[in-house]
C-alpha cells in the first residue's frame, strides 16, 4: 500500500532532507486534466513538462472519471532523460498530486439538488471509479519497474508548493484556486521556510473553477476555455448582469464566496436556469466578432470577470 500524506507536501521533503544519501524524485500529475511530471533531483529542479507538448493533444487529457491512470507517459520519460536516468527503477520517490482516501471519503455524501449523469463525478458510482482509477496509478508505475516510495498527495498543497518553493523567497502567503481538489475548491496557505501551513479554505460546491467552466461553456466555449472567456470580457459592460451575477455568486466582505448551485448546477450539463437568470439562450458557438447580439454575452463574461477580482482582491486583503 501506498503511504498517505494528506496535507502538506513539505513534510515529505523534510523528510527526504533527512536522507544522507542523493535523491531522485518524481512527481506525476494526472489526476484531471494538464498531465505533467517533474524531477527533482539531490534538491534541484531538472525538469517539469506537459503531456501535451509531446501528445500535442491540448490539456493533455480530459477530466474524467475513469482515466486518472491516463499517465504522462512522454513527460515522465522527458524527465527521466534530462536527469540522466534510464528508468524509473533509478527513482527513489514518486509523489503523486492528489489523495484519493480523502476524495472517496468527501464527495459520496455531498448532496446535490438535480440530477447528476449517471456513474460520473458526484454519484457514489462515479466517485468510486475514479477512486480505483488513481489506486491503478501505483500499479502501473510499479509494472513500469518503480521500486521505490510513492507516495499520494493533496492536490491543493501541491499546487501551493509548486509555487512558493520555486519562488526565492523566504515568506509568502499563496493563494490556491481551480475547479476542485479533493473537495476544497480555494485555499491559502502561508509558506515560511520549508513550511506550508493552511490557514483557510472553501469547498465545493463554492469552486469558482467550476464556474468558469460552466460560464465558458453557456457562452458557447469549451469548458476549459476560461482564458478565451476572459478575452471576451474585455468588450463587455461591467454593469449590465452585475445583479444577475450577483444572484450566481454572492461575495462577503471578506473576500469569502457562496454560489448558488441550483441556479449553476456546476456538475450537469443544464442550463435552463442561468438562461432564466440572464434572459438569454445558451450560445451554441464561440462568439467570433461582437454585435448587436452578441455584446451581451460579453456583458455576461465581464459580470463574471468583475465579481472573480472582488474575490481575489478581498481575500489578498485578508491575508
Amino acid at each position: 500500500m501506498a503511504d498517505s500524506l494528506p496535507c502538506n507536501p513539505f513534510q515529505f521533503i523534510l523528510y527526504l532532507n533527512l536522507l544522507a544519501n542523493p535523491t531522485s524524485i518524481l512527481g506525476i500529475n494526472s489526476a484531471y486534466h494538464e498531465s505533467s511530471a517533474c524531477l527533482i533531483q539531490d534538491g534541484h529542479l531538472i525538469a517539469a513538462v506537459e503531456e501535451e507538448r509531446f501528445s500535442r493533444v491540448k490539456h493533455g487529457k480530459p477530466a474524467l472519471v475513469d482515466n486518472a491512470d491516463q499517465l504522462p507517459e512522454q513527460a515522465i520519460a522527458f524527465c527521466l532523460q534530462s536527469g540522466g536516468l534510464t528508468n524509473l527503477a533509478e527513482v527513489d520517490f514518486i509523489g503523486y498530486s492528489f489523495e484519493p482516501e480523502d476524495r472517496l471519503r468527501k464527495n459520496c455524501d455531498h448532496p446535490h439538488g438535480y440530477p447528476l449523469p449517471e456513474g460520473d463525478f458526484g454519484t457514489l458510482a462515479g466517485e468510486e471509479r475514479f477512486y480505483k482509477s488513481h489506486l491503478s496509478v501505483e500499479q502501473k508505475i510499479r509494472a513500469m519497474g518503480f521500486q521505490g516510495r510513492f507516495l499520494y498527495l493533496d492536490h491543493h498543497a501541491c499546487h501551493a508548493a509548486s509555487a512558493f518553493y520555486v519562488s526565492g523567497v523566504e515568506e509568502s502567503a499563496v493563494l490556491v484556486v481551480d475547479g476542485i481538489g479533493e473537495f476544497e475548491s480555494t485555499t491559502i496557505f502561508q509558506g515560511e521556510g520549508r513550511r506550508l501551513n493552511k490557514i483557510r479554505h472553501f469547498e465545493y460546491p463554492n469552486s469558482l473553477g467550476f464556474l468558469w467552466e460552466k460560464m465558458s461553456a453557456f457562452l458557447g466555449f469549451s469548458p476549459y476555455d476560461a482564458a478565451k472567456l476572459m478575452g471576451l470580457s474585455s468588450y463587455g459592460e461591467p454593469g449590465v448582469y452585475k445583479e444577475a451575477l450577483d444572484s450566481l455568486l454572492q461575495i462577503a466582505a471578506d473576500g469569502s464566496f457562496t454560489i448558488d448551485d441550483s441556479l449553476a448546477h456546476l456538475r450537469n450539463g443544464n442550463f435552463q436556469a442561468l438562461e432564466t437568470l440572464f434572459g438569454v439562450t445558451k450560445q451554441e458557438r464561440p462568439v467570433d466578432r461582437i454585435t448587436t447580439e452578441t455584446q451581451k454575452y460579453a456583458d455576461i463574461a465581464v459580470a463574471l470577470q468583475v465579481a472573480t477580482e472582488e474575490i481575489f482582491i478581498k481575500l489578498a486583503k485578508q491575508i
